[in-house]
């Protein structure tokens, strides 16, 4: 599981500001998930089942001629082309009318509630999806997806700063500091840089930098700017967040993971053998969370939109 949590409700009374709208997304925020959630009447689910979800919610009675059983199929169809096993809530104010629907039917993979009850079946369900995907092995994955959204928005972060800066000596110091940066591999863009051939080479490139250089070396020359007091509503505190994955990065990347007797995962690294259990794996995922949290503010004042 992602830290980007992909749910749609379908149903034909509920928008954003209702309440149980509310409480879902908290219950995703409150696990380190960032809530996308798409709603809709049922008219058009013939298109939004083609998207990948980790959550259906489905209202039994609909509009427009359509049953919540009717939809339930058509995703698992989907689901069993592509093999995905994605959990379906499919819930009624009644529940006998409910029980009746789903008679006979198969129910894997499908869950009953009634009105009242659904929160808690969400909760319940939430709760469930996040200890099978809390392992050192899912961790890996959802890391190496993240950071590379975290140097895109790290990119975009040190563009717009610098195109703030108007001052010619400020100019060549960020780029000596970005030039500092680049790994040996990066011979060309070296040669490119110290040559300093016209004033918008810098933004050529902090544009290409991603290609030759890791999350943590943008996170240095981000604190660059920190230094020199150009990094507008970037301080220190939101740099020391962003490294807070520096060494969970490291270990889960280039250490084979491993088991005890007791099935427990372990990586061996140089310093000894670092456990990962489940409280140390929601550690982590609160850590990815609030690094994009923090990526995500300073784009925001800083009036970034990509």
């Amino acid at each position: 599981m992602d830290i980007r949590y992909r749910l749609l409700i379908i149903d034909d009374n509920i928008d954003c500001n209702d309440e149980e709208y509310k409480i879902i997304r908290q219950e995703l925020c409150t696990r380190s998930l960032f809530p996308c959630v798409d709603t809709s009447d049922g008219s058009n689910y013939r298109e939004l089942i083609k998207q990948e979800y980790d959550m259906y919610l489905i209202d039994l009675n609909l509009v427009n001629d359509v049953s919540g059983t009717d939809i339930v199929d058509a995703i698992r169809t989907i689901r069993d082309m592509n093999r995905r096993m994605t959990d379906i809530i499919l819930y009624s104010v009644n529940e006998d009318e409910l029980k009746n629907a789903v008679a006979g039917k198969q129910l894997d993979g499908i869950y009953l509630a009634t009105r009242k009850e659904l929160i808690e079946k969400v909760r319940g369900m939430l709760d469930k999806q996040q200890r099978r995907s809390i392992n050192p092995l899912a961790l890996r994955g959802m890391l190496l997806n993240n950071f590379c959204d975290f140097e895109y928005d790290l990119s975009l972060i040190i563009l717009d700063l610098y195109s703030r800066v108007t001052d010619p000596v400020i100019q060549r110091k960020i780029l000596f500091e970005v030039g500092n940066h680049f790994d040996k591999g990066a011979k060309e863009l070296r040669d490119e840089y110290a040559k300093w051939k016209h004033k918008n080479f810098i933004k050529e490139v902090l544009e290409r930098i991603p290609h030759y250089v890791g999350v943590f070396k943008l996170i240095e020359i981000l604190n660059f700017f920190v230094k020199l007091k150009l990094s507008g509503p970037v301080s220190s505190k939101e740099i020391s967040q962003l490294h807070a994955l520096r060494n969970v990065r490291n270990e889960l990347s280039h250490n084979r993971i491993q088991f005890d007797k007791k099935g427990d995962m372990f990586v061996s690294t140089k310093s000894g053998i670092v456990f990962y259990r489940e409280d140390q794996c929601k550690l982590v995922r609160d850590d990815v969370f609030n690094t994009k949290q923090v990526l995500n503010n300073i784009k925001i004042n800083l009036g970034i939109t990509v």
